[in-house]
């Protein structure tokens, strides 16, 4: 629940439209940055996707603790940066960022394509394109045989 505040929080004060300056300012202010380095670390978001948080909450002449959030997320990479990790994230189809130190990433890296093994290449395909067509799922483009037709017509390798 805590988690969800902070994810919360983060997107009002990342610049949502209609968000008051005072309550992007208190959240900013309210913010504890080790919890949320430690919450990116886990789900492996690379630092570099929070710039423009940290340049909000200067702009709004608020401190931004880096060093807490450094600490909270190196916390945090230690849980992501395993072998079990690597494995559902490469099960999953998600892509990996190059969070890990390299005294980690062999390990992350090495249940990363277990996991890409574990399912099948026409999945992920299938997986990585979902966002296409939201609304209707796969099963009212791909035709009945479940052919991956969209691919094909639209991106040629």
């Amino acid at each position: 629940m805590f988690r969800t505040t902070i994810v919360v929080t983060a997107l009002a004060v990342a610049g949502c439209v209609g968000v008051p300056v005072e309550e992007r300012a208190a959240a900013c202010q309210a913010m504890d940055w080790s919890n949320f380095g430690e919450n990116d670390g886990i789900l492996g978001v690379p630092a570099a996707d929070r710039a423009g948080l940290f340049r909000d909450c200067q702009d709004l002449s608020q401190p931004v603790d880096l060093a807490a959030y450094t600490a909270g997320r190196t916390e945090g990479l230690k849980s992501y940066c395993t072998v079990e990790s690597g494995l559902q994230v490469g099960a999953s189809g998600r892509s990996y960022r190059q969070v890990c130190s390299p005294e980690t990433e062999t390990a992350f890296l090495q249940g990363f394509k277990e996991g890409r093994k574990a399912i099948p290449a026409r999945a992920r395909r299938i997986a990585r394109h979902r966002y296409f067509f939201p609304r209707f799922g796969f099963k009212h483009r791909y035709g009945l045989r479940g052919r991956f037709g969209f691919h094909r017509r639209f991106f040629r390798h």
